[in-house]
């Protein structure tokens, strides 16, 4: 339902258009976005890859339990290979059909996520968990800067984004029973991810030619505070709630 609502948000334009015009073709493309990226709602390919590589990952566990972990980093390891441009000369569309679908890139995320649910408490002693995260965000800077010399559309497929994702998980656990507040707004972040965009490109409509990075830090603050409220506004009526949590 959430998926469907959102598509529909950021896409009625192109549905509009679409069938006012019985435009075949885009009626094709639309769906092709629908099962894909999310269309205009670009950041929505989050769903259908986190549905396929849910997919995946019980499939591994249940058929190649000992093999699982090998064989998702290695699909991302392909991942990084193609967004790091080696495989130029690819055949098929990689960035989408391939990976921001789930194929590639989520299934090691979820793996690793649920493996790390089982660790002894021992394990969330601070200073490795810092050492990751800052490890990680160090390798990503670096991957980034050698293959494409700053950031561009795939800097976020990087092996420090993996490392970085662990330490961030592994510092969410630990500190989930000292901030119940903060933990408690993790059931609205789907409805806050899913509807920071609008408020990304009111923003950014607004505002344009007037950067400053006080400007940039307060929109951030602004954009993450009011996704969260309409998240919290949609959760509290019952027709739309499966939108949000």
């Amino acid at each position: 339902p959430a998926y469907g609502a959102w598509f529909l948000v950021y896409n009625c334009h192109a549905i509009y258009r679409a069938v006012t015009t019985l435009d075949v073709r885009e009626a094709a493309k639309l769906a092709g976005h629908f099962v894909l990226d999310g269309g205009v709602g670009f950041h929505l390919w989050f769903l259908p890859g986190l549905f396929v590589g849910l997919g995946i990952v019980f499939v591994l566990l249940r058929h190649l339990p000992r093999q699982a972990l090998a064989i998702v980093l290695a699909l991302y390891v392909v991942a990084v290979a193609i967004h790091a441009r080696l495989w130029v000369d690819a055949p098929i569309p990689a960035s989408l059909l391939l990976s921001r679908n789930g194929v590639l890139e989520a299934p090691v995320f979820l793996l690793v996520g649920h493996l790390l649910r089982h660790l002894p408490r021992w394990s969330q002693n601070i200073v490795p968990i810092l050492g990751l995260i800052a490890g990680g965000a160090g390798l990503h800077l670096v991957e980034a800067h050698a293959t494409f010399r700053g950031f561009d559309s795939g800097h976020d497929v990087t092996f420090g984004v993996l490392l970085l994702s662990i330490g961030v998980f592994l510092a969410a656990l630990r500190g989930q029973g000292h901030m119940p507040r903060v933990a408690a707004l993790a059931r609205f972040t789907l409805g806050a991810y899913a509807a920071h965009v609008l408020f990304l490109d009111a923003a950014t409509w607004m505002f344009a030619g007037k950067g400053s990075a006080l400007l940039g830090l307060a929109l951030l603050v602004a954009i993450v505070a009011l996704s969260f409220a309409l998240a919290f506004m949609l959760s509290r009526l019952p027709y739309l709630r499966r939108t949000v949590v």
